[in-house]
């Protein structure tokens, strides 16, 4: 009985001690190698978000964010942020609505809450990015101290080589650069928001006020390549310009995996 309870403690304690109260979510799910001509020497980039969520039902404070870059032949080339520079780049983020609004000028994440890094790049020469990416993040909760950390693979991939969606001459209205403030949706960090416009440089005519105003309305979206359709939603109403959208920030969409 007696070894039988220190195996059921020992049980207990091996589970607290795996129990995260910080998840690391990088988006997406797979980060890609972009391969580039370098002036000296071929390089390659990594791009990706970076969200941090306090998943426990207390308040925690997070100490530092550090980027791994590890080759196979053990060479890492790192980056880590903390204090004021990690504020500041978490406050960025919520600024262009790249994650839901939290309180500024903190490093306290709140139960539920979450904070983000977005769009991280990482450019350097082929033979120094190396083959995965490890996020590891340190933080006090309760009053001590803990770290997370995930590795995630590096995969080489050649460019996707596809048709625009449409005929006809089309303006990116928002893109996924540093610039836009539009991607408040994880599901929509890599978008593009395309639009028609006239000839007057309008992207409607009349008032604006109807749908059918607009010249992208009605017209026919196209596949950007051969695929496979892996999801498809056509019940979402249609939103009244100017008015708040349905609460499906993916709307009524078609996906198609290329």
């Amino acid at each position: 009985m007696r070894v039988l309870i220190i195996l059921l403690l020992l049980l207990c304690l091996a589970v607290s001690a795996e129990a995260q109260d910080l998840d690391i979510v990088v988006r997406p799910d797979a980060v890609y190698l972009e391969e580039l001509n370098g002036e000296v020497v071929p390089v390659r980039r990594v791009f990706f978000h970076l969200i941090l969520h306090n998943v426990s039902s207390e308040p925690i404070e997070i100490q530092w964010v550090r980027f791994d870059l590890v080759g196979p032949a053990g060479g890492v080339v790192s980056g880590q942020f903390s204090g004021p520079a990690l504020m500041t780049l978490f406050d960025d983020s919520v600024q262009r609505r790249r994650i839901e609004a939290t309180p500024s000028n903190t490093l306290v994440l709140g139960p539920d809450e979450r904070k983000a890094l977005s769009d991280v790049s990482f450019q350097l020469p082929s033979g120094l990015m190396g083959q995965s990416l490890i996020v590891e993040s340190e933080f006090r909760s309760g009053g001590e101290s803990a770290s997370h950390k995930v590795s995630i693979p590096l995969t080489p991939a050649e460019g996707f080589i596809g048709r625009l969606p449409f005929e006809g001459s089309w303006y990116v209205a928002a893109e996924h650069s540093a610039l836009d403030a539009h991607k408040r949706f994880v599901a929509e960090a890599f978008a593009y928001d395309f639009l028609r416009i006239g000839p007057d440089g309008k992207s409607y005519e009349g008032t604006g006020s109807r749908n059918s105003d607009y010249f992208a309305y009605g017209q026919p979206v196209l596949a950007a390549a051969d695929g496979e359709v892996v999801y498809m939603r056509n019940d979402v109403p249609e939103n009244v310009p100017g008015q708040a959208m349905p609460a499906v920030p993916g709307g009524n969409a078609v996906v198609i995996r290329h």
